[in-house]
């Protein structure tokens, strides 16, 4: 979603982005289709410490995750449309992923807090602070089984802080110009008109 607008205002960023992509892929070009059967795993059967997808799951059952990219894909395009600046874009689309996702690791909310501390947006940071405490989800891994169980209390410690929080946040600043609303600081300003007589 980014892409149209990096290109339009550095152009070289896109180009060495799609470079050092495809160097990191080149490698293991000889894998074939089989290249992305981890991602299709991933993406069907993966889940651990999702911020909201065990609500959804509770009202949408199969049909959770379909309805999260749905939702995401919806603020992502709504990001688009009335924001200019890419980090706003960035700060909207990295963030509906890291709520939405089932799958939440500590370094995804890199995705969201980034562009979050350009924006001034500082939930995220409550969040990036309190998220890798989700791995006390080990103490209860069994390691002749290799199996273990997230705990109840642990969302409430890592997650609710940040979504109250995150909520607060969006009421208190969601009238003023700024990463919550399209902001007139990104409209560009008309150029200056001539008021006096011309030479």
């Amino acid at each position: 979603m980014l892409l149209p607008r990096l290109w339009r205002k550095q152009p070289w960023l896109v180009l060495l982005g799609v470079a050092v992509g495809a160097l990191t892929v080149l490698p293991f070009a000889d894998a074939g289709p089989s290249l992305l059967s981890g991602l299709g795993t991933y993406t069907r059967h993966w889940r651990f410490n999702g911020l909201v997808y065990s609500a959804m799951e509770l009202v949408f059952g199969p049909m959770a995750r379909w309805v999260g990219l749905l939702v995401g894909a919806l603020l992502v395009f709504r990001a688009v449309r009335i924001h200019w600046l890419p980090e706003r874009i960035a700060l909207w689309a990295g963030g509906a992923f890291v709520i939405l996702s089932p799958t939440v690791h500590p370094w995804y909310v890199l995705w969201a807090w980034l562009p979050a501390l350009l924006c001034g947006v500082r939930s995220w940071t409550l969040l990036a602070t309190m998220i890798p405490l989700s791995y006390l989800v080990f103490l209860a891994y069994d390691p002749s089984t290799r199996a273990w169980e997230e705990q109840w209390w642990l969302p409430i410690l890592t997650t609710l802080p940040f979504l109250v929080s995150l909520a607060w946040e969006s009421v208190r600043h969601g009238t003023l110009p700024g990463p919550w609303g399209p902001g007139r600081a990104e409209t560009p300003s008309p150029s200056p008109s001539r008021t006096g007589p011309e030479a």
